[in-house]
């Protein structure tokens, strides 16, 4: 698995608890996504869109960079 589509969905849930959201249904529903689409977004990363990371970023207040960063990370 490509390291940086992975620490997407890494940053991805972390930018979740933020909200208090710890299920993959919560997630999906925070970034107005289907849980079967979330699902396989989750299980291979490289499938993400852009516009859908974009989303990511708008509903979970992040920026772009700082889904891709290493130096994010603190989970």
């Amino acid at each position: 698995m490509n390291t940086e589509m992975s620490l997407i969905n890494d940053n991805i849930r972390l930018a979740a608890t933020e909200f208090h959201i710890y299920s993959c249904k919560g997630i999906a529903e925070l970034i107005g996504m289907p849980l079967q689409t979330f699902y396989d977004r989750m299980s291979n990363p490289s499938k993400w869109r852009i516009d859908e990371l974009l989303r990511v970023c708008k509903r979970c207040n992040v920026t772009l960079g700082w889904l891709v960063e290493k130096h994010s990370i603190v989970a």
